[in-house]
């Protein structure tokens, strides 16, 4: 419903209409709009996490920082391509990155759940310095994230690749 009529026209009672339940019953389960929309972002990130680890399983030989560079590019990739962002927002991204940001943590959560293999791999590997936490590392990776959204658009993806791993190394990466 989000995708059909866009975050400024979505309402409860056309939900409660939808899916034969009482405005009281989704209530029961979501006090406000903005928890049924948060609901949608957090099973988003889920499912782009999943799509985005079936993608990454093939690129295991890459190094760590290459990897994860990878991992950032083909998410932007798919929240643009495949239209996430603009189904909560329509023509208007800045509204679905309001909202994706406004759900930071829990975002971050999700993310933090999907990364900690590759940072313990990596941990492992002497690729990462040691003071850098799950939740340090995982943050860097959403504003990487958010940035390449907002600011990348026009810029190929090599162009791009090379930012972020220059960016990448002296932040994070012990290896380099």
């Amino acid at each position: 419903m989000i995708g059909e009529h866009w975050l400024g026209n979505f309402r409860i009672d056309a939900l409660s209409e939808r899916l034969g339940y009482s405005r009281q019953n989704i209530y029961s389960y979501f006090p406000g709009n903005h928890d049924i929309l948060d609901a949608v972002v957090i099973d988003g990130c889920r499912s782009m996490a999943d799509a985005i680890a079936r993608e990454m399983s093939a690129l295991d030989e890459l190094a760590f920082d290459e990897r994860l560079i990878e991992g950032i590019l083909l998410a932007c990739d798919l929240l643009r391509g495949g239209r996430q962002l603009q189904s909560y927002a329509g023509v208007n991204l800045s509204q679905g990155v309001r909202l994706f940001m406004a759900n930071a943590e829990a975002v971050q959560d999700v993310l933090r759940e999907y990364l900690r293999p590759l940072f313990e791999r990596a941990r492992k590997e002497g690729a990462l310095y040691d003071h850098m936490s799950d939740s340090d590392l995982t943050r860097w990776v959403f504003q990487t994230a958010v940035y390449q959204l907002i600011d990348a658009e026009y810029q190929s993806i090599e162009a791009r690749r090379r930012f972020l791993l220059a960016m990448f190394s002296p932040s994070i990466n012990s290896g380099k």
